[in-house]
This record gives structure tokens, C-alpha cells and sequence, in this order.
């Protein structure tokens, strides 16, 4: 960033450049040519996304489109094709897609919050099926999904019989023809699936287990509230106090179709005693009312057309959550333990658990992250739940302690060694939550981006790599609105990355995805209009490299560079399938240059201060590298003459010499044009300043 150009405190500006278009920041010290990139496979001029998937038995490429999805092998090979998919294209670059887990890693959840998640299997190699999420089923047809509360706590729900066929009537209008097929819950308990809307307010629905009596129990006991759950003393059997009259209270049965227990004392019948929370009543009578009181405990399932589907998703400790709902938006959704499809709750410590992250209702769940403990990221913080392994999530045990302020943008986090990576929501730099190995505040979040933050925004997503294509350095993408990448590296323990952007050159309209799996770095590449599935390699030396051993009428029209081994030995325009004067032959490769450039930082003098000055004289040290110019100088590889020992026209040397412009912040530039390129690798620069 230029505000630190004259900082001579800064380490990182001692060793910094200004610009680093296109190289590779080397973990030993020094740059070099970033990879060119293998065309795979042509993937037509339609909209599409990529998700580079390790499978539990091979690792394949997922090409979304509008309606459909295209299965690849990893080397660019086609599969299979599934259609009939619900998703757009307005949809495909929101859907978050998330594999499934343990004995289920065939299985892959696609998530988004205006679409009925689903489940893509693969059966075999070309034989995969979509199918959509579904909760289970329990006992009495009861649906295993969330609920949750929408309305207004003052909202009351009447209903018109106990069983069958009723009339739904609540208390507030909310109703509409998207609630239809919606179950509700009476006293969040038994289900009613409305079956049409007649107003606002008035519904007609199937009851899908009978609903609990009501009771009007004979008494002038004091003390009891309404809402509050009463018991048996003898039975056990709970009931919700709902309602007063005369001399009598009522309350709805909860666990059941019995009532309370009648029992003989001194030879006496009489209900037993019945302990609410602040009194203890023995009822002279209780009656089953014709109909179900009304009552203002009840709530409707979580996840539908009307109120919306999830976000997003992930496997964590065996359960599967799911967040991001449209009209819950701070609300986590977490399933029983191994059973994804289950989300009845419960206090059991494999029940299913819905709680909300943080103070703020209006936080939206962004996404989660399976790391050693789970993170949750919001749009204005970031949490994590503690955990462990003698201390597992559970019911009575979830909560959610903020790491920091710093919301997440729309960019979905990625997993690092040492924690994790996300976009920050304000300010689009890329922050780091990494473990502080302190029980009491066991995550932090650092700036990774402090002196580069104009490399990072807008971006539109991240990949991580462990490692590039064989090389043992960690990288982190940032994939760009513009279509360019941006390139950090880091080392094992440090808090600030070195980054480089990049950029597709002849041809090339930008880089539309990016996916990776393992060392390997794939991208959706535009070259006119046309898109290709790529893969970054050091074995490719320009992009979109493919073989130039037959004609190439497929690029008619387009500027080209013909490679033999890691130099270009021709360019043009390919008329008839070929470049005019350099027809195809074995072991000749077709593809893309790209400008590489690097721009030195200006020379800072420390108590002089600002001065005009001359960069005097340089050396610039090479390794194994081909043609290169310094601030217009161009230095060759000095060539044996022997194809077969020096195929490649590379060489290690000092590239020398002087320049004579005088200017207050000098710098000098190395390149390599479109047309000249070839491996490249800078050690080390040199040089003698003069003021």
C-alpha cells in the first residue's frame, strides 16, 4: 500500500516491492514466473460455478449451471450429467455446497435460502442422483424438523376440535396461500398441516396428532399463573395452566391423553394433589372441554417456502447445522447426533439443539466452520463454541462466546492450518482467526492483510492451498469482481502474508471460479467468451496450455504462444488452425502469455528524507531462468546451441546494469512481456543509489 512506501521502520517495507504482477512469492526469499495453467476441458460460454469436491472415493469436479449439475474427473474427464435441478443461474453463485461426513462421504448438501436444500449422491463414477432434504418422520407421523416462534408472543391460536379436519383461527393476520402444507404446533407439541388459508387470520388444517384435552379443573386455588406447567404429585402427568374462570382453572395436558390421577384415600376417591410452582391444590373435579382452549404457546416449523431454507450448513460432531434462515436469521439449527435428518429437541445429549448466536437477533449466520472447536460466523462477529473431548456439544451445554467485532462478508471462510480465513464485512480485508492456545480466550482475530489491503477487495471468494502444485508453501487466493486473483503466501507461525496479484493475459476476459483439492489449484478460466476448466501447474508455462500437435481451429482468430518446454518460441494470430509460421509439431504446446512484473520499492533515505536520486547500478541475480528485462533491458539466457542439453534456453547468472533517470522515488522494473515468456526465478537485486 502506497501509505507505507516511505516507512522505513517497517520491515516489511524493507523487503517489499511495489508490484508483483503475476509471480510467486518464495518461502526461501525471492520471486518467481507464477504457474501457467493446463487446459482441461472446454466448458462452453454459459454461466457456471465450480466445486472442486474430495469424494470419499475419488476426487472429482462439479460444474454448476442453470438446472443442472456436470460431474468431472479431476483430470477434466466427463462423468455424468444430473438435470432437473431447481437451482438458476441468478442462483448458482450463492449455493453453498458442504460434503457430508463419516459414512456418508458420497454425500454432498447444497444449500440456499430461496431453495428446498438437497442432497447430490454419487452411486458410482457416472451415476449420481439430486434428490431434496427431508426430515425424518417420528411416531404418530410427527415431523422430526424445527420449529420456531414467528409471531408475536401475544398471538393466540384457537382451535376448533381436537382431531380431523378443524379450523385454525389465531389472534393477529399473518396467513397466506405460502402457508399451505405448513404445520403448526399447539402448545409446541401436536402437529396441524393447514390445508387452505380462508383470511389473515383463519385457517382450515389436518390434524396430525390428536390434540391433548383441555381440563377445567375444579378449584380456588391462588398463587398459580398462567403459562406455568403444574404436575401430579402421584402420576407425574404435566399440565400448562392456560386459563381462569369462576372458581376453576385450566390447564392442557402435556404429556399425553390422561388426565390426573384419581386415588382412594381412607377410602375416598379424590384427583390427587397437583404442585404448581408456587402452590399445591388438590381439585375437587376435573372436566374435558369440548373443544381445545385457545392459547398463545404454539409455533410453526423453522424451515419452509413461506418463511425460507437455510443458507448454509456443515457437518460438526456428528450433527448436521444449518443457519442463515431468511426470517431467523441469528438462529442455529443443530440435528441429533449421527441423524441429520433429526431436530427434535430434547435435554438428552444427543437431542437436537436451536439457539441463538450472540445478543443481536438481527445477526445474520454467515457460515460455520468445522475446526477443532466450531466456528460461527456472523455479518457482525465471529463466535465459537467451547468444547472438548470429555466436553461434546450438547443441549444444556451450547454457547456461543464472541472472538471479536469483526462481521464476515458474503465470501465463505476457509479452514488454515493454523485456524481459519474470512473476509471482513466492512472493510473487505482478509482477517485471520487463529487459536491463542489461552483457555479463558482460546481464538483471536489478526489483520493478514495490514499492508496490502487494496490486493484483497472486492473479492468474491477464497480457496486455500496446502502447498501449489508440488510446493511445500501455504497459499491463500482471493478470487477478484475483475476476474484476477490475488496471491498470498505464508509461513508456519507468522501473522502477515506476502501477495502477489495475478492476471490472464492475451485473450483472456479474467478467471470466473476457483476450487481447490489438496496441492492442486483449479480455476473456471474466460478466454473470449468461452470458458475453460484449468489447472495451475509449473509444468504449464503460459495459460490455458494445450497440445499444438494437430490444427487448432478451435482458436482461430485468437493471438497465441507456441511453447517448447518452459520457453515460447512463437506467437500470432491463428489463422486456419495454425500460426502462420510455426505449423503444428510433437511437443509443441498452444496457449495464453501473460505479463510478469515486478516493481522495486523506491529507495528510502533514512535521515536524509526525501531527495532526488538515481538507482546508479543494479545486479540482478537469476536462477534457471530464460529472457528478462530490467526497467526496458533486455538480458537473454547465452543459448549452447544444443536443443537437447538446453532445451529450455535457461540459465543462472547476474543480469548488470545502470540506469540514468533521476527521480524522487526511483524503482526499477523487471519483466517479462506477452510473447517473452519463460521460466523465471529472481534470487537476488542489488544495487548502488546516488543522491
Amino acid at each position: 500500500d502506497k501509505q507505507f512506501f516511505r516507512r522505513p521502520d517497517i520491515d516489511q517495507v524493507v523487503s517489499g516491492a511495489k508490484d508483483l504482477r503475476n509471480t510467486l512469492i518464495v518461502s526461501g526469499g525471492g520471486v518467481m514466473r507464477r504457474p501457467g495453467s493446463f487446459g482441461l476441458s472446454e466448458q462452453g460460454t454459459d454461466s457456471c460455478r465450480l466445486f472442486c469436491w474430495d469424494g470419499a472415493v475419488e476426487q472429482v469436479h462439479l460444474i454448476f449451471r442453470a438446472g443442472s449439475v456436470d460431474v468431472f474427473t479431476e483430470a477434466g474427464e466427463w462423468l455424468a450429467k444430473v438435470e432437473n435441478a431447481p437451482w438458476t443461474e441468478d442462483m448458482i453463485k450463492a449455493l453453498h455446497i458442504e460434503p457430508a461426513r463419516d459414512a456418508k462421504r458420497d454425500e454432498c448438501f447444497i444449500f440456499h435460502p430461496v431453495m428446498q436444500s438437497q442432497i447430490l449422491r454419487r452411486l458410482s463414477p457416472t451415476q449420481w442422483t439430486l434428490e431434496v432434504f427431508s426430515f425424518a418422520q417420528g411416531v404418530s407421523d410427527r415431523s422430526l424438523q424445527p420449529y420456531y416462534r414467528y409471531e408475536p408472543p401475544n398471538v393466540s391460536m384457537a382451535v376448533s376440535r381436537y382431531s380431523d379436519v378443524v379450523t385454525v383461527q389465531f389472534s393477529h393476520g399473518f396467513l397466506n396461500s405460502g402457508h399451505i402444507g405448513v404445520r403448526f404446533r399447539y402448545l409446541q407439541a401436536n402437529e396441524i398441516e393447514i390445508a387452505s388459508v380462508t383470511s389473515p387470520t383463519t385457517a382450515t388444517g389436518v390434524v396430525r396428532q390428536k390434540l391433548y384435552p383441555t381440563v377445567i379443573l375444579t378449584t380456588n386455588v391462588a398463587g398459580v399463573g398462567v403459562g406455568q406447567v403444574a404436575q401430579g404429585e402421584v402420576s407425574d402427568r404435566r399440565a400448562r395452566i392456560v386459563g381462569f374462570e369462576a372458581g376453576k382453572l385450566i390447564a392442557v395436558m402435556l404429556d399425553g391423553y390422561d388426565l390426573f390421577e384419581t386415588i382412594e384415600v381412607e377410602g375416598v376417591s379424590e384427583i390427587e394433589a397437583i404442585v404448581a410452582p408456587e402452590a399445591v391444590f388438590t381439585p375437587t373435579a376435573q372436566d374435558v372441554t369440548a373443544i381445545p382452549q385457545a392459547t398463545t404457546v404454539w409455533d410453526e416449523q423453522l424451515i419452509s417456502a413461506e418463511r425460507g431454507y437455510p443458507a448454509v450448513g456443515t457437518i460438526h460432531g456428528s450433527r448436521l447445522f444449518l443457519g442463515g434462515f431468511p426470517q431467523a436469521p441469528s438462529l442455529v439449527a443443530a440435528s441429533a447426533i449421527g441423524d441429520y435428518d433429526n431436530f427434535e429437541l430434547g435435554d438428552g445429549a444427543t437431542d437436537a439443539i436451536v439457539e441463538r448466536v450472540g445478543k443481536d437477533p438481527d445477526a445474520q449466520v454467515r457460515y460455520y466452520l468445522s475446526a477443532e472447536q466450531l466456528l460461527v460466523f456472523t455479518d457482525r462477529s465471529v463466535h465459537y463454541v467451547p468444547e472438548g473431548g470429555e466436553s461434546p456439544i450438547t443441549p444444556t451445554s451450547i454457547g456461543f462466546l464472541e472472538i471479536g467485532p469483526e462481521g464476515c462478508s458474503q465470501v465463505q471462510p476457509r479452514l488454515a492450518t493454523e485456524g481459519a480465513l474470512f473476509i471482513h464485512d466492512e472493510t473487505s480485508r482478509l482477517m485471520a482467526v487463529t487459536p491463542t492456545g489461552n483457555i479463558r480466550r482460546s481464538w483471536e482475530i489478526v489483520d493478514v492483510s495490514e499492508y496490502a489491503p487494496h490486493l484483497i477487495g472486492p473479492c468474491v471468494k477464497l480457496a486455500m492451498a496446502n502447498g501449489l502444485d508440488g510446493r511445500s508453501e501455504r497459499y491463500v487466493c482471493a478470487l477478484q469482481e475483475s476476474g484476477e486473483l490475488t496471491v498470498g503466501m505464508y509461513r508456519r507461525g507468522g501473522d502477515r502474508f506476502g501477495y502477489a496479484p495475478w492476471s490472464m493475459g492475451r485473450n483472456g476476459d479474467g478467471w470466473l471460479d476457483i476450487g481447490v483439492i489438496g496441492d492442486q489449484v483449479y480455476v473456471i478460466a474466460s478466454e473470449q467468451g468461452k470458458l475453460w476448466l484449468s489447472r495451475f501447474s509449473f509444468s504449464a508455462l503460459v495459460d490455458n496450455q494445450t497440445e499444438y500437435e494437430a490444427l487448432r481451429e478451435d482458436r482461430n482468430g485468437l493471438h497465441s504462444d507456441i511453447v517448447q518446454g518452459y520457453a515460447i518460441v512463437a506467437d500470432g494470430v491463428i489463422a486456419e488452425g495454425e500460426v502462420s509460421y510455426c505449423p503444428p509439431a510433437s511437443g509443441l504446446m498452444i496457449g495464453a502469455d501473460f505479463h510478469v512484473r515486478i516493481e522495486t520499492l523506491p529507495p528510502v533515505l533514512k535521515y536524509i528524507g526525501i531527495k532526488m536520486m538515481r538507482i546508479a547500478q543494479y545486479w540482478l541475480e537469476v536462477l534457471e531462468s530464460g529472457s528478462v528485462r530490467v526497467s526496458g533491458e533486455r538480458f537473454d539466457a547465452p543459448f549452447t546451441g544444443n536443443e537437447v542439453a538446453d532445451p529450455d534456453h535457461v540459465s543462472s547468472r547476474v543480469c548488470q546494469g545502470i540506469t540514468l533517470d533521476w527521480n524522487f522515488e526511483p524503482t526499477l522494473v523487471i519483466e517479462q512481456r506477452e510473447g517473452e515468456g519463460a521460466r523465471l526465478e529472481v534470487r537476488a537485486l542489488t544495487y548502488e543509489v546516488a543522491y
